[in-house]
């Protein structure tokens, strides 16, 4: 079990739309830590599904989501996009273990996993979704923008679960 400190804050905003693009939120630490620890993201906040979402920096580390981001944060879960890599002799790891299947970790748009990125799921779900067009008429719904590119790593291990439900595009 791990403990965190929680800093509470409310903000209020009045008349203020959803922003027309993703905001960028980059893993600025350079160490290992949780995805749900919002003091090592550069907006300083925990991912929402308004952010494009950046695991890039030049220090090799792992980024973690477990039961306990699942459980007590799930609103973490779900993100726009989310690109992983890393310079040349460096790794940068997003580790889905043991989040459970129930809750995945949902793209909306792409995942793009790029040299020096790696991805690892054990017991846990991520669902690259694409945006979903059509569901208010009857027309048969559409998914579109939804890409998974891979030039790094991705290691399923034991009840990982990886859906895609548009372009995937393996060792470009």
């Amino acid at each position: 079990m791990r403990t965190t400190a929680c800093v509470c804050v409310i903000l209020v905003a009045v008349s203020v739309g959803m922003p027309s693009h993703a905001q960028t939120n980059s893993w600025i630490s350079p160490t290992r830590g949780y995805w749900d620890d919002y003091s090592k993201w550069s907006l300083g906040i925990t991912p929402t599904n308004t952010h494009t979402i950046y695991i890039t920096n030049d220090v090799s580390k792992t980024v973690t989501i477990d039961d306990f981001t699942s459980g007590s944060h799930p609103e973490t879960m779900t993100v726009s996009n989310l690109v992983l890599s890393a310079p040349i002799g460096v790794t940068n790891t997003l580790d889905l273990s043991g989040a459970g299947t129930n809750k995945p970790l949902v793209i909306l748009d792409s995942f793009s996993i790029s040299a020096g990125g790696l991805l690892h799921l054990t017991n846990s779900a991520l669902w690259v979704q694409g945006v979903i067009t059509n569901v208010s008429t009857n027309a048969v719904p559409t998914v579109t923008n939804s890409v998974f590119s891979v030039d790094g790593t991705v290691v399923l291990t034991s009840n990982g679960v990886l859906t895609v439900d548009s372009g995937m595009y393996v060792g470009l």
